[in-house]
């Protein structure tokens, strides 16, 4: 199972250029390799579709809705109730 989850809030983000989304990628990759989870939170939906777009989506990074969601997810990853 999972050993780590990370929760990124989007939430004052206006916009992921080709930059951001490259670093984002090889975090997102590197937390993979080593079992971990990646969630996005309160991005706009023009983010989300840039990021999309950038190949930043399931399995390799998770929407959520809220950070309590997104840690409940991460949570219930590990085997929790």
């Amino acid at each position: 199972s999972p050993k780590k989850g990370y929760i990124l809030d989007f939430s004052r983000v206006p916009f992921v250029d080709y930059s951001a989304a490259h670093s984002l990628l090889g975090f997102a990759h590197k937390a993979s390799r080593h079992g971990g989870l990646v969630y996005v939170t309160g991005a706009s939906e023009s983010v989300k579709r840039d990021m999309t777009r950038f190949g930043l989506k399931a399995p390799l990074v998770h929407f959520g809705s809220s950070i309590e969601s997104c840690a409940a997810a991460i949570h219930k990853s590990k085997g929790g109730a």
